[in-house]
């Protein structure tokens, strides 16, 4: 989502990594995932720890690591609103309680409103990828809803900052559990990076008004095509054909067609840019709706968890509902580039 007009010609490079401990590497540390926690922190060196309130399946790792080659710095904004921040990026994360008697669109579109505002004031120009742990997900009948009223205002939110509906950031959109906050987590580039739509899907900011007031607002995929090897950032994605949920009630069937939709997304990424020529490593999170799903979900994902290279990606499996309620497994997913050709540029 591009949200001023100038360019900045190259970026830091950006990994990304599961790992069971909360330990760092010899780069910075940008930010921490902490599966199945709720609560906002900073660790002792600084670190902003970002929850993520849904329990981890079998014996996955316990966080998910972004680390940059920059000098990062973090802090507390306001109350629960933490950010981290080096050169090249920007992630901001907060975190709220909810209950019945609370107006989510109106609540979701002051959180994306106080966001874009610190990205605009800090002068990064694209929000490449954002995550939302929305408490009961599918509570509510028809537009009241729980996810249909969180993307009436975070739709809101984007056009009041004149947000290019075509340069969306790729996004996750999960349930958990009642009693848990709502979260949300925006990353920014201070570049521009080219957004990947799947040619068999339609885009979700297109979707018809049997969804709700307003379209989901997020794109399927954003390349990060500023770095020399370049980031395939997938959002999460599901068994839908067109717009429609196929398969429903089949998990197995759901899960195949989810990864037919990955490797398409992938294949639309390579077609639009020069300086990637395969995707192999990569990193995944598999959520899925019912826990005794766990063993058979990764089984028929198995595609997606042996690259044709013959690397192997990281992946972890988390408990959460997924945002339509005919939906039983979804995945997202980070790419590296495994060949950069040298010299050549990509434009978003």
């Amino acid at each position: 989502m591009s949200i001023a007009a100038k360019k900045i010609p190259s970026c830091s490079e950006l990994t990304v990594r599961l790992d069971k401990t909360d330990s760092s590497t010899e780069t910075n540390t940008l930010f921490r995932f902490c599966f199945g926690r709720d609560a906002s922190e900073q660790s002792v060196d600084g670190t902003v720890n970002i929850p993520i309130p849904l329990q981890v399946l079998g014996n996955g790792a316990k966080f998910e690591v972004w680390e940059t080659s920059e000098p990062v710095h973090s802090g507390r904004i306001a109350n629960n609103m933490f950010f981290a921040a080096s050169k090249s990026w920007l992630m901001i994360h907060t975190t709220v309680f909810i209950d019945d008697t609370s107006d989510l669109s109106s609540l979701t579109q002051d959180i994306y409103n106080n966001m874009l505002n610190e990205v605009v004031q800090r002068n990064y120009q694209d929000i490449v990828r954002t995550w939302n742990y929305i408490p009961e997900i599918n509570k509510g009948d028809g537009d009241s809803e729980r996810y249909r009223q969180f993307s009436l205002g975070r739709a809101i939110a984007f056009e009041s900052h004149n947000c290019n509906i075509e340069a969306l950031p790729a996004g996750t959109a999960i349930g958990s559990a009642a009693g848990t906050r709502l979260g949300i987590t925006i990353l920014a580039a201070k570049s521009d990076n080219i957004r990947v739509e799947n040619p068999r899907q339609m885009s979700a900011f297109q979707y018809p008004r049997q969804y709700g007031p307003r379209s989901p607002s997020f794109a399927r995929a954003v390349l990060l095509s500023q770095c020399e090897f370049p980031l395939l950032l997938v959002s999460g994605t599901a068994s839908i054909l067109g717009h429609e949920s196929v398969h429903t009630s089949k998990l197995i069937n759901q899960a195949e067609e989810t990864t037919l939709n990955i490797i398409s997304l992938r294949d639309a990424a390579l077609k639009q840019t020069v300086k990637a020529q395969s995707f192999s490593t990569g990193s995944l999170r598999i959520y899925v709706r019912d826990k005794a799903d766990f063993p058979l979900a990764v089984d028929s994902l198995k595609k997606l968890l042996h690259n044709s290279d013959h690397s192997t990606p990281d992946y972890i499996v988390l408990l959460g509902d997924i945002c339509r309620s005919d939906l039983l497994v979804e995945v997202e997913a980070v790419y590296q580039a495994s060949h950069a050709l040298a010299g050549n540029t990509a434009s978003a």
